[in-house]
C-alpha cells in the first residue's frame, strides 16, 4: 500500500527540509486554499502550511474543479509572505512550478514538464499536478500569497469518482519515476520548501532560461486567450515576468499575462 499522509511523518519531513513555518493539518476540507484563507483571517502568520488528507471541492484556475483521491493526491496550500516587487509577484506561480519540478525530479527521478502557467505535466502531456496562487491582504499592508498545490502522487483507488475526461488526461508522480517509490509526506515537504524559496527570491532574472528546460508548450501551435481576444500562433517560452510568448504569423514573439493557452487543433 502507498504511504499515507500523516501529520507526524510530515512534521519530520518538514523539519528535515528546514521549513520554518507552522502546520495546520486536517482530515477533510473543501479546499486547502479556503482553509488557509480562514487561518489567515484568524491571525495565522506566514509561512505556514494548510494540508488535508481529503479535499472535497478543490479549486483550479478559471473556476475549474480539481479532482483528488484520499490517500493518493497531495492537497496542500503553502502560505508565504507575498513578494513586494511586481515582477516577482507576477512570476510567482511560474517560479513555484519550476522549483517544485526541480525538487521532485531531483528526489524521485521524475521527468516533469510545465504547461504554462500552472500545470505539471508528463512528457506525454498528461497532467500530474496543478498550482493555484491567490493573494490575501491584511491591515498594515501585510500581503500573503497562498499557493495551493494538487499533486497526483499515486494511482487513485477511487477512480469511479473521476470524470472520464479527467482520467484520460491524468498521470501520477509514481508513474513517471521509473519505479522509485514516492513518499507523499516527503513530496509535501519538498513542495513547501520550493514555494518558500520561490517567494523569497531576490530577482526574477533567469526565470525564462529555467523555464525553457521544462516548457511543454514551446514550439507548439496554440490559441492564447488574452482577455477574450484569441491569438493563434506558436508558443515561444516565457519572459522573466512569467508572461507567455507567442509568435503570430512567424513574427517576433510578444509576451502576455493571458488567461489560458490551449493547443490549436490542426485542420
Amino acid at each position: 500500500m502507498p504511504e499515507e499522509l500523516e501529520k507526524h511523518l510530515l512534521s519530520l519531513e518538514l523539519e528535515k527540509e528546514g521549513f520554518p513555518g507552522g502546520l495546520f493539518f486536517v482530515e477533510k476540507t473543501e479546499s486547502t486554499n479556503t482553509l488557509a484563507a480562514d487561518m489567515i483571517s484568524k491571525g495565522a502568520r506566514a509561512p505556514f502550511l494548510a494540508v488535508a488528507r481529503e479535499q472535497t471541492c478543490g479549486r483550479g484556475r478559471l473556476s475549474r474543479r480539481w479532482h483528488s483521491s484520499k490517500g493518493d493526491t497531495l492537497c496542500v496550500s503553502v502560505c508565504v509572505p507575498a513578494p513586494t516587487d511586481s515582477a516577482l509577484l507576477s512570476s510567482l506561480t511560474v517560479r513555484c512550478g519550476l522549483e517544485i519540478c526541480g525538487e521532485l525530479s531531483k528526489t524521485f527521478g521524475a521527468e516533469l514538464f510545465l504547461k504554462w502557467p500552472n500545470d505539471i505535466y508528463s512528457k506525454t502531456g498528461r497532467k500530474i499536478g496543478g498550482i493555484l496562487s491567490e493573494l490575501f491582504c491584511r491591515p498594515r499592508s501585510e500581503r500573503i500569497a497562498v499557493v495551493g498545490v494538487g499533486l497526483n502522487c499515486h494511482r487513485p483507488r477511487g477512480i469511479q469518482s473521476y470524470p472520464n475526461e479527467v482520467l484520460s488526461m491524468m498521470e501520477t508522480l509514481d508513474g513517471v519515476c521509473g519505479g522509485t517509490r514516492v513518499s507523499i509526506n516527503r513530496a509535501c515537504a519538498l513542495v513547501a520548501k520550493s514555494v518558500l524559496r520561490a517567494a523569497s527570491a531576490a530577482t526574477p532574472v533567469g526565470t525564462s532560461a529555467k523555464f525553457d528546460k521544462v516548457d511543454w508548450l514551446r514550439g507548439r501551435n496554440i490559441n492564447l486567450d488574452v482577455g477574450g481576444r484569441i491569438l493563434s500562433g506558436v508558443a515561444c517560452g516565457v519572459d522573466d515576468c512569467g508572461r507567455l510568448g507567442i509568435s503570430v504569423d512567424s513574427g517576433p514573439p510578444s509576451y502576455y499575462a493571458a488567461l489560458e493557452a490551449t493547443l490549436r487543433k490542426q485542420p
